[in-house]
C-alpha cells in the first residue's frame, strides 16, 4: 500500500514539475491558458504536497524514481518564488516605492511608511488626488490621472499615457513621467495592468468561457507588449506598479524578462505583495533598464488594503 502511495505521489510531483517547466510554451488556447493560470495564480503550496509525500516515502521507491522525486521537488520549490539575494552597497540611491492603495489603505499610514523608508518617488495605483494630497501635502511634487498618482521629491513632468483605445483616455494602463536625478533624465512608468481574475473566476466556478479567456488573455498580452516596447525605447527607465502578473507568468517571461527586477536582484525570503485568505503571490514589481541596479528591495509591512508596497533602492551602474 505504501509503495503504491509513493508511486502515485512521485508520478503526481513529476507531472506538476513538467507542467511548470513547459507552461511557457503552451499555446494561447483554452487548455494552455487554464494550465498556466492555475499553476501561476493558484495556491502554489498545493503543488508541494505530492512532492513532499514522495520524499517522505522515498525509501519505498526504486533509485531512478527517487532521483525523479528529488528533481521534481527542487523544481516545485523554485516555483514558490523565494528570493535568496542580499542587499548590496550602492550610492547614491533612488528609493522607489510602488503601492496599490485600494481596498482600505489610509493616507497617514502611507506617509509614515514613506518617511520611514526615506522614499524619493512613490507610484500609487487605485489612489485619487485627494488621497495623494492628504498623504504628501504640498512638500512633494504630485500628479494624478484618474486612479494612478505619482509623488516625487524631484520636479515631475507628465509625458504621456498608454492605453489600448486611444479614444478612451480613461482606459489607460500606464502613465509616463520624467524626473531629473544625478544629472540624468529618468523615465518613469506607473502601471496597473489587467488582472487575470475574470479567467480564474470562471475556472473556480467550473464554467470556463473559451472566448472570454482568449480575448482577456490577448488584452493582457497587448498591454504587456506596448509597455515593454515603450520601456525599451525610453532608457534610462524605471517601471513600477501593479502588473497583476507573476514573474512565472509566460507573458512576463516574454515581455519583461529583459529588465531588471528589484526583488529578484536584492530581495530575500518571501516577498508576496498580494494575499488572499489562503495564499499569496507577487504581482507588484519595480523593473528597470540596464542603466540601473538594485541595492535593496523588499515587500513592506501591511498598512491596510489587500496589497503590500514594494521598496526598491536603485543606483546607476
Amino acid at each position: 500500500m505504501l509503495k503504491l502511495l509513493a508511486r502515485l505521489a512521485m508520478s503526481g510531483s513529476v507531472l506538476i514539475a513538467l507542467l511548470i517547466l513547459i507552461q511557457g510554451w503552451l499555446p494561447d488556447l483554452l487548455p494552455g491558458i487554464v494550465i498556466s493560470y492555475a499553476l501561476v495564480y493558484g495556491p502554489r503550496w498545493i503543488w508541494l504536497l505530492p512532492a513532499l509525500l514522495a520524499l517522505l516515502l522515498i525509501v519505498k521507491l526504486k533509485p531512478p524514481a527517487r532521483i525523479l522525486s528529488v528533481l521534481s521537488l527542487a523544481v516545485i520549490i523554485r516555483f514558490q518564488d523565494l528570493q535568496l539575494s542580499f542587499p548590496s552597497p550602492g550610492s547614491p540611491q533612488l528609493r522607489v516605492i510602488t503601492f496599490n492603495a485600494g481596498q482600505g489603505s489610509f493616507a497617514p499610514f502611507l506617509k509614515d511608511l514613506v518617511d520611514w523608508h526615506d522614499a524619493d518617488v512613490v507610484l500609487l495605483q487605485e489612489a485619487g488626488e485627494s488621497f495623494t494630497k492628504r498623504a504628501f501635502g504640498d512638500e512633494w511634487f504630485t500628479h494624478c490621472h484618474f486612479w494612478k498618482c505619482v509623488a516625487s521629491r524631484y520636479p515631475l513632468e507628465h509625458t504621456g499615457l498608454l492605453h489600448l483605445n486611444a479614444e478612451a483616455e480613461w482606459g489607460h494602463f500606464a502613465a509616463m513621467y520624467q524626473i531629473q536625478w544625478q544629472d540624468q533624465i529618468v523615465n518613469l512608468a506607473n502601471v496597473h495592468l489587467a488582472t487575470p481574475r475574470p479567467v480564474l473566476e470562471t475556472l473556480l466556478n467550473l464554467s470556463p468561457d473559451p472566448q472570454m479567456a482568449s480575448s482577456h488573455h490577448e488584452k493582457r498580452r497587448l498591454q504587456a507588449s506596448f509597455l515593454s516596447s515603450w520601456a525599451k525605447q525610453n532608457q534610462p527607465v524605471i517601471v513600477g506598479g501593479d502588473f497583476n502578473m507573476s514573474e512565472q507568468d509566460p507573458l512576463y517571461g516574454e515581455f519583461f524578462s529583459g529588465f531588471g527586477n528589484a526583488i529578484d536582484q536584492a530581495g530575500s525570503a518571501v516577498n508576496y505583495t498580494k494575499y488572499t485568505s489562503w495564499h499569496g503571490t507577487r504581482i507588484d514589481h519595480v523593473l528597470f533598464g540596464e542603466d540601473f541596479r538594485a541595492n535593496q528591495a523588499e515587500a513592506l509591512e501591511e498598512i491596510g488594503g489587500d496589497h503590500r508596497a514594494v521598496l526598491a533602492a536603485l543606483s546607476l551602474q
